[in-house]
Order: structure tokens, then C-alpha cells, then sequence
């Protein structure tokens, strides 16, 4: 479908015509970014109390702290080290056409010099990730700059995210208008100030078109490029389909499954703030009959007016920078003073301990939306059970994160390639093959080695098999010492090359009594440690080579150590006979 004429783009920039589920993708992801950025959830707070006056409105948005910011930074946090997984990998070709010259290749390009963030990869794991979590109605479009680099046909180009609100026309309409981020201030000349100006980008399948606000109603072009590419270099970032609204897809964010717990946990956190200033801050109370003098008593001067020194009570009494409550005795029928004059409002604090129980529970839930709930503590309701992982249910999430993540950094890789080389490389089946392969990643290092740890304690109270044992404690060496990869790699070669994992050394001592190992494997397992350390300061490379020459290197220790034993054993001098108590040889012939 063909770009829109100036008149219909007029309409659009005004916002007089926006796309079908625009409100919808909109309050889609307003409703998450409240809890993402730390802003006051005021929509939440009046729908909880709707017949509170503004001026406690205002007050409970001006103490608002971000409360449910954390739980939404931990799992975007936890999402990012997808990039640390095992698998992880971008691998480009090495044949490249010598037409491109060697310091403006794709590879280079997009992973040392890409526009902003340096990176594709960069630009999706700080960027990227964040938007596509908040709402997967995002737009990611690759932005052509002005100009070709220094006139060799290379054009720069960079990548961008539109949020919903930025998202005036869909890809479904086979092209998109989306109003730049990043407004600009420009001085009006014809009445001398400066005025906030817009950036609409329109692109469809074959051009691009930049326009720039000059009044309050007009446009005009600033920048176009014909790419010709034959397909929309915008699109949209996925997520969890939700519906197809008129023709335009609808999905939702990923973090949607927590969106029930965080809003209630706002909903209750404005709650116990209002309860902590009314039941936990103290207020005194006072006894006071001297009658200020300022008012006559009557707590008012002038015309109606408060009186400043008694503060409109009619009485003097003595201030402190924390409120007081001023008890006046009945007149005619006065009592003595109580001594002293003064105390303290007992306050019942136990409705601020419910509420903060409850917003722990509700935080707690909304992680168990995404199965992160390990992020958080176990709610004090739930404080007897033991914190249990589904790992399985995790992976699915983080590899469904995973396989979108790819699929839109092949799509960052595939049009950068097709602006920058389109000119220089006319094949497309030749540009193809200049792209990167990316694996979607399946082993994800999510879990601390505490988790690891409680597992493997567990597992040892309950005496499983060694091998699963040896298993588990493999696990925790690689996330233990994650950053320190010469201890992580040393003890992993350790536990693969031990002949007897998980034995003790009385049960390994036995199997060599009884001749079901042999005393190569009885000494290697013995000096596991120290032969690794031997065979790795040896040779720096020891830990990549196969099993085979591995295991190899380790039985020449073995020999050697068996060896060196057996020479100390025969110089050990005979202890001489004692005549009054003969030791008879236990292989000597009876008498």
C-alpha cells in the first residue's frame, strides 16, 4: 500500500487519524510503564478511593515512593543474561566479497560502530529489552541518517523504538508513521521564542520519508532516500498474541502476567504510607487554661482572622517541631490537672503490619507471574515452606523472551545489511550470505549458587547417588565462581576427570581392598586436585583438549605418584628382633 498524500499525513500529525487499536496498545502500555519508571500510580489510587479530596491526593502522590520499580528492574535484570548463556553466539561468515572493504563490513559495522550504543547487541539488550517487555505494540524500525559516509556508498543507519504512543500508523497498513522520541526546540523568528517542535518518520516498502514540524499546523520534508528494499524495515517487536483488533495484531507484553500483583501492591503500598503518618508517628496531647492574649481567647484577630500565635485554639501553649493535640478542661465544671499535663495518643500499629505483609505477598505474586518469584523473599504467610524453583516453567519463559530476542536482531542485521550493501552487492542471494547466524540460546545461567547450593545440601542429607551428586556440585562451581573463569573451569575439569566422584575416601579404599578399582584410579582420584593444577600450569590449553588426553596426562601423574610411593615404602629399615618377643612374618612357614 502506497504512503499516505500530505493531506492525509496533516490529519495524521495532528492526530486526528490514528490507527485502529491505538488507545488500546496505548493503555496497554501505560499501565505497565507506571511501575517500570517509578511514577505515582494515580489512576490506581482514585479508583481505590475515589471520593478523597485533591488535597490528600496530592499528598499521597508527593510521598509516593517507587515501590514497585524493583521487582519490574529484577526480572529485566535477570532477562539480560540471556546474553551470559552458554550458547550465546553471533557468528558471521568469513567470506565476505572483497568489494566491501575490510574496516566497513557488516560485522564490523554492527558490532563495533553501530550508531549510539555501538552494537546491534548492545542496542538489544539495553534498549531493546526494556520496550519489548513494557509492550509488545512497540515498533522497531531501522532509521537511515542523512548522507552517505564519505561518499563510498556505505550509508550509516541506525536502530529505533517507538512505544505505542508514538505508533500513529501500524505495519499492517503497509507502511508506518511514527512520531520521533526525541522533540527538538526551535526558535521561532516570528515571535522570537523557542517553540517545541516534532519529528514524524513515514516509511513503507520502498521509501523514507522524514518530516519536520514548522507551525502548530504544517509539515514539511526534510529528508527522504528511496531504499528500495521491496520490505517495511519497521516492524513490530511481538510478544504474547492477545488478538487481531481490525486487521491490526494486538499482543501483549511479557510482563503482563504481573501486572495483577503490582497493582495491588501500589494500590496498598499508597495505603500503608496514609496508615504509617496516622498510626505510627506519635502526636502528644496537652492541658492548657491560660487564654492567649494576642486574641483574647477567642483564637481569632481582625476579621476572621486565624490567630498566628494560638494557632485559632485560644490558648498559649508551648510548640515542638512534631504536632500536639490541645485538650482544653470544661469551663464551669473544671478538674484538677492530671500530672504531668501532657502524653501520648496510643496507637494501634498492627494494620501497618497486615498491609506490609501483604504488599510483600502481592510482589510476590506478581514475580511468580513470570516464575521468578526466586527474586524476591518468601511472603511471611508462606515463611514455613520452602522456596522451590519451577526451573522448567522458567526456561519456557526465558527461551520465549529468547526467541524473540533473535528474531528481531536477525531483522536489525538484515536491513542494516540491505541499506548499507544494496548498491555495492546487487545480489540479494549474495547479501544474504553476508549475515550473521544466531542460535536462540537454551541453557540459561538465571539461578544464583545459593540456589544451587540449598539443592545440593539436600541432596546430600538425602544420600543420592554419587553421580548425581557430582552432577549437582558441577552446577555449583559454574555459578559460584561465574567470575573468576580459571578457578570455574579448573574444579570443572576436576569433576569430570575424577574416576570416583562423589566416594569418600573410606569408601574408595574399600572398592581397592576388594580389587573393584584399580590403584591408578584409587591414587588419580586421591590427587585429583593436585594433578589438575599440575597438568593447568603445564599447560595453559589443558582444559580445552579431549578427555582422552586429558585422562592420559592424568594417569602419567598416577604412575609417577604410585612409583614414588612404593621407592619410599622400600627404604623404610626392617625394625630388628627383639629375641625375648619374636614377631613371627606373617608369611613365614610354621614350626
Amino acid at each position: 500500500m502506497p504512503a499516505p498524500n500530505i493531506t492525509q499525513l496533516s490529519k495524521i500529525f495532528r492526530g486526528q487519524i490514528k490507527h485502529a487499536a491505538y488507545e488500546e496498545t496505548v493503555k496497554q502500555y501505560e499501565r505497565i510503564k507506571y511501575h517500570a519508571d517509578g511514577e505515582c500510580p494515580t489512576h490506581l489510587i482514585n479508583k481505590r478511593r475515589p471520593n478523597e479530596s485533591e488535597h490528600i491526593l496530592a499528598y499521597r502522590k508527593d510521598i509516593y515512593v517507587e515501590h514497585t520499580k524493583n521487582p519490574v528492574s529484577k526480572v529485566l535484570t535477570e532477562l539480560s543474561k540471556i546474553r551470559r548463556s552458554s550458547d550465546w553466539k553471533i557468528q558471521h561468515p568469513d567470506d565476505i566479497p572483497k568489494s566491501i572493504k575490510q574496516d566497513e563490513t557488516l560485522q564490523v559495522y554492527c558490532d563495533t560502530k553501530f550508531p549510539t550504543h555501538d552494537s546491534i547487541e548492545n542496542f538489544i539488550f539495553s534498549v531493546w529489552m526494556k520496550e519489548y517487555c513494557l509492550s509488545g505494540n512497540s515498533i522497531c524500525a531501522i532509521i537511515p541518517e542523512k548522507g552517505i559516509v564519505a561518499a563510498n556508498g556505505y550509508r550509516r543507519v541506525n536502530a529505533r523504538i517507538f512505544d505505542p504512543t508514538k505508533v500513529l500508523v501500524s505495519p499492517e497498513l503497509g507502511y508506518v508513521v511514527l512520531e520521533d522520541q526525541e522533540a527538538f526546540m526551535e526558535l521561532d523568528t516570528v515571535q522570537n521564542v523557542y517553540v517545541h517542535r516534532r519529528l514524524f518518520h513515514v516509511i513503507d516498502d520502498t521509501n523514507y520519508f522524514l518530516y519536520k514540524q514548522t507551525g502548530s499546523d504544517s509539515v514539511q520534508l526534510e529528508f527522504t532516500l528511496a531504499h528500495n528494499i521491496g520490505e517495511l524495515p519497521a516492524w513490530k517487536v511481538k510478544g504474547s498474541f492477545k488478538k487481531d483488533h481490525c486487521g491490526i495484531i494486538i499482543y501483549d507484553c511479557r510482563l503482563d502476567p504481573m501486572l495483577a500483583g503490582l497493582d495491588e501492591a501500589a494500590r496498598e503500598y499508597s495505603d500503608m504510607q496514609a496508615e504509617v503518618v496516622q498510626h505510627i508517628h506519635s502526636e502528644k496531647w496537652i492541658y492548657s487554661n491560660v487564654e492567649c492574649k494576642p486574641c483574647n481567647g477567642s483564637g481569632i484577630v481582625g476579621k476572621d482572622k486565624k490567630c498566628e500565635s494560638c494557632k485559632g485554639s485560644g490558648f498559649m501553649i508551648s510548640t515542638s517541631p512534631y504536632s500536639t493535640i490541645l485538650v482544653t478542661p470544661e469551663k464551669g465544671n473544671e478538674k484538677a490537672m492530671p500530672t504531668p499535663p501532657v502524653g501520648y495518643v496510643q496507637k494501634d500499629v498492627g494494620i501497618v503490619k497486615l498491609q506490609d505483609e501483604r504488599i510483600d505477598k502481592h510482589i510476590y505474586n506478581a514475580l511468580s507471574g513470570v516464575n521468578m518469584e526466586y527474586l524476591n523473599q518468601v511472603p511471611l504467610s508462606q515463611s514455613g515452606k520452602a522456596k522451590e524453583v519451577d526451573r522448567e516453567s522458567l526456561n519456557n519463559f526465558v527461551y520465549a523472551v529468547a526467541e524473540d530476542l533473535v528474531w528481531n536482531m536477525n531483522r536489525c542485521y538484515y536491513f542494516s545489511n540491505e541499506f548499507r550493501y544494496m548498491v555495492i552487492i546487487p545480489s540479494k542471494a549474495d547479501r544474504i550470505k553476508m549475515l550473521p547466524k544466531i542460535n536462540v540460546p537454551q541453557y540459561f545461567d538465571l539461578l544464583g549458587s545459593t540456589y544451587y547450593l540449598d539443592k545440593l545440601t539436600k541432596a546430600t542429607t538425602a544420600k543420592l547417588n554419587p553421580a548425581i551428586l557430582s552432577a549437582m556440585e558441577y552446577d555449583y562451581v559454574g555459578k559460584e565462581f561465574y567470575n573468576d573463569p580459571e578457578v570455574s573451569t579448573m574444579y570443572k575439569a576436576i569433576y569430570d576427570l575424577d574416576p570416583l566422584p562423589g566416594k569418600s575416601v573410606d569408601e574408595k579404599m574399600t572398592m581397592l581392598n576388594n580389587k573393584g578399582i584399580t590403584s591408578t584410579d584409587f591414587v588419580i582420584s586421591c590427587y585429583i586436585i593436585e594433578f589438575v593444577k599440575m597438568a593447568m600450569e603445564k599447560d595453559n590449553g589443558f582444559a580445552t583438549k579431549s578427555m582422552d588426553i586429558q585422562r592420559a596426562e592424568l594417569k602419567k601423574y598416577a604412575d609417577a605418584k604410585i612409583k614414588e610411593m612404593s621407592v619410599a615404602t622400600s627404604l623404610i629399615p626392617t625394625p630388628p628382633v627383639d629375641p625375648n618377643n619374636p614377631i613371627v612374618p606373617p608369611n613365614a612357614p610354621a614350626v
